[in-house]
C-alpha cells in the first residue's frame, strides 16, 4: 500500500458534502479525480459494435486499486474479464467498477461466444475476484452498470462479487438478451470466504438461477428484483445471509436453501403461475427466520424435508427454530417488529465546479490537503435560513449554518 501511494499520481476526489436534491442518474467526475476512464485511457469505444475486450481487460490488469470508470455507451466483449486468478494479501483483490449509469453504461457478451455454451460447466463473464480464498478483499465496488450476456450463451454467468468488509454493489442490472432467457446464472456469491458486504437494488432478468450465495462470512442483500428464472430465483448453498426486499415473478422455485444453509429474510414478494411446489423449498433444516413474506402461484410458502409444508400465502413471522428470550415467557415467539430503516443514500453532486481535489502529500499524509478542501467547500455553503431540525427561522445576523445553535445557547444560559 505505501509502495503504491508512493508511485502512483493518485488523486481523491472529495465531494461537497452538503444536502442537494437527487438528480436523474448521471455518475460523472472531474477530468482529474483520478478513476481510470475506459474510453478515455484505454481507447475502448463502447459503440455496440467494436470488440472492446483487450481495452477492458488491460484496464482491469493495471487498476487494481483506482476506480475503473465507465461512460455511458455498449462495451461489446467476446471473452471473460476481470479478476481470475486472485491471491490472498496481494494487489489482485482489488476491483473497482463504476458506471456513468446503470441503464446507459452496458458491459454486453457477444452473441455465441466462445467457451459459454455448456450450462455443466458455467463460465464467468464478470468477475471482481476469482481464487484463493481470503478475507481481504476490502472495498470491492460495483455500480451503476449493466451486464449483459447477450443471446445464444447458456453456459454464461454475468457476475461474480467478491468483497470483505467494505465493499457494495448497487444499481446494477444482470440479464440475458437471449429470447429463451438462457444463461447459467445472474449474480454469483459463491467466492469463498465472501462478506461482510452489501448488495443493493440489483435486477436480474432470465437465467437458469438469478442468485447463488455460498461459503460467505456475512451478506446482506437489499431491493432484489427477480424475473424470469427458469428454475431457481435465490439459491443459498450453504451461506450466511440476510436478505430484505426480494421479489421473484416466474422461477419454478423462489428460494432453495441448502443443508447448512443460513438466512434471514424479511419482506419477500414470490409470484408465478402453475408452480409444482412451495416457494420456499428447504433440502435440511437450515437456519431460516421468515418476516413479512408473500406468495402466489405456488404450492404453499415451505417444503419442509422433515416436518409439515408450510401451505399459506403469506407469512407475518415464521421459524422452524425454538425461539430464545432474555426474559418472559417464549410464548409469544415474536419478534419487537423494529421499524427498518433504509440503508443511507449519499447524494451524487453532478456541478463539478463544487469538487474539490486532494493530493497525496508526503509520505501519504493528506491532512493539510484534506483540511483545506473542507474549508474551501465550506466557504461556498450559504448559512440555512430554517433549521432543519426544529423548523427555528434564522436571525438576520447569524451566520451559523443551524440558526438554532445560538437560540438553544441563549435557552440554556437564561435557564
Amino acid at each position: 500500500m505505501d509502495n503504491f501511494m508512493k508511485t502512483t499520481p493518485l488523486i481523491l476526489s472529495l465531494l461537497i458534502l452538503f444536502l442537494v436534491p437527487l438528480h436523474a442518474e448521471n455518475f460523472v467526475f472531474p477530468e482529474d479525480a483520478g478513476v481510470a476512464d475506459v474510453k478515455r485511457d484505454y481507447g475502448a469505444k463502447g459503440d455496440g459494435v467494436t470488440d472492446d475486450t483487450e481495452a477492458i481487460k488491460k484496464a482491469m490488469e493495471e487498476n487494481r486499486m483506482r476506480p475503473i470508470y465507465f461512460p455511458n455507451g455498449t462495451y461489446l466483449l467476446s471473452d471473460s474479464v476481470g479478476i481470475f486468478d486472485g491471491k490472498a494479501h496481494s494487489r489482485s483483490r482489488f476491483l473497482q467498477l463504476m458506471g456513468q449509469s446503470e441503464a446507459g453504461a452496458i458491459l454486453k457478451l457477444k452473441d455465441g461466444s466462445p467457451g459459454f455454451d455448456d450450462p455443466a460447466k458455467p463460465k464467468v463473464f464478470v468477475s471482481t475476484y476469482q481464487g484463493q480464498s481470503t478475507g481481504d478483499a476490502m472495498f470491492t465496488n460495483a455500480r451503476n452498470l449493466t451486464i449483459d450476456i447477450g443471446a445464444n450463451n447458456p453456459g454464461a454467468v454475468a457476475f461474480r462479487y467478491m468483497t470483505n468488509n467494505f465493499g457494495t454493489m448497487e444499481r446494477m442490472t444482470l440479464r440475458s438478451s437471449d429470447p429463451q432467457g438462457a444463461g447459467a446464472l445472474g449474480l454469483d456469491l459463491s467466492q469463498s470466504q465472501n462478506g461482510p458486504g452489501l448488495v443493493k437494488n440489483v435486477t436480474i432478468q432470465g437465467f437458469d438461477t438469478g442468485i447463488q450465495s455460498a461459503n460467505s462470512f456475512s451478506l446482506v442483500l437489499e431491493h432484489l428484483t427477480l424475473t424470469g428464472q427458469r428454475k431457481i430465483g435465490y439459491h443459498n448453498v450453504i451461506s450466511r445471509s440476510t436478505v430484505r426486499g426480494l421479489k421473484i415473478d416466474g422461477a419454478p422455485t423462489a428460494v432453495l436453501l441448502g443443508k447448512h444453509a443460513e438466512l434471514t429474510l424479511i419482506e419477500g414478494d414470490f409470484k408465478t403461475q402453475g408452480a409444482a411446489n412451495p416457494a420456499i423449498v428447504l433440502e435440511e433444516t437450515p437456519y431460516l427466520f421468515l418476516r413479512d413474506v408473500k406468495q402466489s402461484g405456488y404450492q404453499g410458502m415451505i417444503k419442509h424435508p422433515k416436518g409439515e409444508n408450510l401451505m399459506a400465502d403469506s407469512v407475518d413471522e415464521w421459524s422452524p427454530l425454538t425461539p430464545q428470550r432474555l426474559f418472559g415467557e417464549v410464548s409469544a415467539a415474536k419478534t419487537l417488529r423494529l421499524p427498518i430503516l433504509e440503508t443511507p443514500v449519499v447524494p451524487w453532486e453532478e456541478d463539478l465546479s463544487k469538487w474539490q481535489r486532494v493530493e497525496w502529500g508526503e509520505n501519504g499524509d493528506v491532512s493539510e490537503s484534506f483540511q483545506a478542501a473542507i474549508d474551501a467547500a465550506a466557504a461556498r455553503v450559504k448559512p440555512r435560513s430554517i433549521c432543519p431540525r426544529c423548523g427555528t427561522k434564522a436571525k438576520e445576523n447569524t451566520k451559523s449554518p443551524n440558526p438554532c445553535v445560538s437560540t438553544a445557547a441563549s435557552t440554556a444560559s437564561s435557564a
